[in-house]
């Protein structure tokens, strides 16, 4: 299109994978080992009889209940950890999870853990069509382009930023909506 976005965030992204040697590191300690950084994650045990409505609806409240960095790290970790599975995404979006995040990253900004998450977790979110117009109106183009912009040092952050900047671009009214952003 007129701008040129979706080549140059494909080039981002592309010479961000590349130039991100710990991205592998740190996913395993994301996944596996659960942690943020070097501090652990504190998950709550759920019960069996816990739905994947109630994970949604846990995760989202850890996420707004979170009073520091750290909190807010592990929420918005527990929060994409939930987005990993397809079927949350769009509950995550109807249950006010896009505007959690959103509001976690312009509270923590300089927290490179709570950018790292949550920019994850706009991905995973952004990667349902249905959920894309929610998450530009919701302010996640801006939250995105914010942690781009403050965390250029981090490629991981980068990655993950420019990948949910490409997701809401995929719809064409967003892309304006990017790069009066700054997200070009």
């Amino acid at each position: 299109r007129g701008f040129g976005l979706r080549p140059r965030i494909n080039s981002c992204l592309s010479n961000n994978r590349n130039s991100c040697p710990d991205f592998s590191v740190r996913w395993s300690l994301r996944t596996e080992n659960s942690e943020v950084g070097n501090r652990p994650i504190r998950k709550r045990k759920m019960s069996k009889k816990n739905n994947a409505s109630d994970s949604v609806t846990e995760a989202i409240g850890q996420v707004r209940a979170a009073r520091t960095e750290e909190s807010a790290a592990n929420g918005l970790n527990v929060l994409a950890l939930v987005c990993k599975e397809q079927e949350n995404r769009i509950k995550v979006a109807l249950a006010g999870g896009i505007e959690a995040v959103v509001a976690a990253l312009r509270a923590h900004l300089g927290s490179e853990d709570v950018q790292f998450n949550g920019c994850w977790a706009l991905t995973l979110i952004s990667e349902e069509e249905n959920t894309i117009k929610k998450l530009a109106t919701a302010g996640g183009i801006e939250a995105a382009v914010a942690a781009l912009r403050t965390h250029v040092h981090r490629p991981c952050i980068s990655e993950y930023g420019c990948q949910a900047l490409a997701n809401v671009s995929a719809a064409d009214e967003n892309i304006i909506k990017v790069a009066t952003a700054g997200g070009i």
